[in-house]
């Protein structure tokens, strides 16, 4: 069933927890809503317009499988230890979302972030899922086979190769120490859905699978991206001499300006 709230003035729909955020329609709403249905890519590349890449695979690396109906992207690394493979919306200047203001204070603007998403691999897969400050589409954001972060600011959700099995919640501020929140998630045969939700005055809550996260993020600490401005990304690394994959059913940013 479909519900409707008023947030800074324009007009939100959501299901399942008011946290989730379907569409929004107003003045003042920024948003991106994608469910691959229709996602224009590049004659030469294969790679979708609008998104910056980075790889090691030059063609291939996204695919939309057949067998999966509804609007369903893959994207895979090559088969090479530590090949990876990276797209992030808009441009190495482009970050049009951004979370919290400066440190201590509010800039009212709830965001909201979302997807569904499915690890195919449960061993040496290393994958970030996320909102990433500009330019974060490129060489080694998943610093080497271990999947670890570079030193950049992100907020989202991650799995490190050498615990496969475990989805996390994670966040950076560049210079600071990563904060991740270990085992949100199981990474077993099926689908999650990722979100969380910046309320316009200081707290983050993470949901996974449609249950809020015991973890709140204060956007005033430190170690938080306040202020930053980030864009979606998606990152896949492999830890071994074999492809990774995941698959994106849809991702939904929304920020209330």
């Amino acid at each position: 069933m479909m519900h409707s709230r008023w947030i800074n003035g324009n007009l939100a729909y959501w299901d399942t927890h008011q946290c989730r955020i379907i569409d929004a329609w107003g003045a003042t709403v920024t948003k991106y809503l994608q469910h691959f249905i229709d996602f224009p890519v590049d004659d030469t590349t294969a790679n979708p317009v609008g998104w910056s890449f980075s790889g090691d695979t030059a063609t291939g690396a996204l695919t939309s499988p057949v067998s999966l109906t509804g609007g369903v992207i893959n994207i895979a690394t090559g088969g090479v230890d530590n090949n990876e493979t990276y797209f992030q919306l808009g441009s190495a200047t482009s970050a049009p979302f951004v979370i919290g203001g400066a440190a201590g204070v509010a800039n009212t603007k709830p965001v909201y972030f979302g997807i569904r998403v499915k690890a195919i691999q449960h061993t040496e897969n290393g994958v970030f899922v996320g909102l990433a400050e500009e330019g974060s589409a490129a060489a080694n954001f998943l610093t080497d086979n271990s999947g670890v972060l570079a030193d950049k600011d992100f907020v989202g959700f991650n799995m490190l190769t050498a615990t496969p099995a475990a989805w996390n919640i994670t966040w950076r501020k560049n210079g600071q120490a990563v904060q991740a929140v270990v085992g949100a998630a199981v990474n077993a045969d099926d689908w999650h859905t990722f979100e969380f939700y910046y309320d316009g005055a200081t707290t983050v809550t993470f949901w996974v699978d449609g249950v809020a996260s015991t973890t709140a993020a204060t956007t005033t600490a430190a170690t938080f991206p306040g202020a930053e401005e980030m864009s979606p990304i998606l990152a896949v690394k492999t830890g071994e001499g074999a492809a990774k994959h995941i698959q994106v059913d849809w991702l939904r940013v929304v920020q209330f300006d």
